[in-house]
């Protein structure tokens, strides 16, 4: 399993049902961000590669070690050519792989999973006030949320930031928002909304 950043997400949840059924086979899994605390899951995928022998787990620190390259996959993994392959991250890491595995006629080995944000037209903008009664900031229509909150100073909670993980999920007190993958506006009191890929649709204010 070849992984970069936010990629480890549909990666995690295969790992945890094989988990819930007791056994996971002899697995791979490569695992690059830019540092410890940028790596999701990384205390819950050590403990697993403690629990199963049959788990390696290659931490991968790209802000210190760089970028993990196909060459390097003869260290990081051995016997890869006998083994099919999962890989799920940014755009640049699946090419580089895809263009090694086909190189070396194993392509059909490589299953790839690409995570692309279709982005729907944006918001009409406005005030968005970050818990009633709380700090406000003036936004476009194509600023989402999560962005807004973050150069407003706001301690706000993100994962993928690509409207996966639903880490960043705060409820809307009120107002109304767009979703840029849908385009679909949202406005229910205490609904749940993704930060990360949501836009004001007027002013709106949200629940922290």
């Amino acid at each position: 399993m070849l992984v970069g950043g936010s990629g480890i997400t549909p990666i995690m949840s295969i790992l945890r049902t094989m988990d819930r059924r007791g056994s996971i086979p002899d697995v791979v899994l490569a695992y690059s961000a830019v540092s410890e605390d940028d790596m999701m899951f990384v205390h819950e995928l050590r403990v697993l590669a403690l629990r199963y022998e049959s788990f390696t787990f290659y931490e991968r620190f790209t802000g210190a070690e760089g970028m993990l390259t196909a060459d390097q996959l003869d260290t990081v993994c051995p016997d890869w050519k006998e083994r099919e392959a999962w890989a799920c991250g940014p755009g640049a890491m699946l090419d580089a792989f895809s263009s090694h595995f086909e190189a070396e006629g194993r392509l059909d080995h490589l299953h790839v999973e690409r995570f692309t944000l279709n982005l729907a037209s944006g918001g009409e903008g406005g005030t968005v006030t970050f818990g009633v009664g709380g700090p406000t900031v003036e936004v476009d229509g194509a600023t989402t949320l999560l962005e807004a909150g973050e150069k407003a100073g706001i301690n706000m909670l993100f994962g993928c930031r690509m409207g996966i993980c639903h880490t960043c999920d705060v409820p809307l007190a009120s107002g109304r928002i767009r979703d840029l993958r849908s385009g679909e506006e949202h406005g229910e009191p205490d609904e749940y909304i993704q930060t990360c890929i949501s836009v004001a649709a007027g002013d709106c204010t949200l629940t922290l």
